[in-house]
């Protein structure tokens, strides 16, 4: 069977008997963003995704099935996005649309 990340999560989150207000609390979140995780409607910023995973003393490729290539990706792009002035996955990906826009406009 496979596991999304919402899956994992809540398996995770009700072992330990946590809330989802609980559990937002220690994230600096909403319920209604854990909820919204839970479902797989959303997934949380890498960042965050990280320290979930060490609260829970488990792997992200754990909750995200990720391979190991996979994370070396990941990480080869937070280093040039940092390296390009861009703090975060959600500015990189507003850049994104910008220039696909420019780029649909000239067609």
């Amino acid at each position: 069977m496979i596991y999304l990340f919402g899956d994992k999560l809540k398996e995770l989150r009700t072992s330990k008997k946590i809330s989802q207000e609980g559990f937002g609390e220690l994230f600096g979140v909403s319920k209604g963003t854990i909820s919204s995780w839970e479902s797989s409607r959303t997934e949380p910023p890498y960042e965050i995704m990280l320290e979930i995973a060490k609260y829970f003393g488990v792997t992200p490729n754990y909750l995200f099935d990720f391979t190991q290539e996979d994370m070396d990706r990941i990480e080869q792009l937070r280093t040039a996005l940092k390296n390009a002035g861009v703090d975060n996955i959600e500015q990189a990906m507003q850049i994104i649309e910008i220039l696909k826009k420019e780029k649909d406009a000239k067609k």
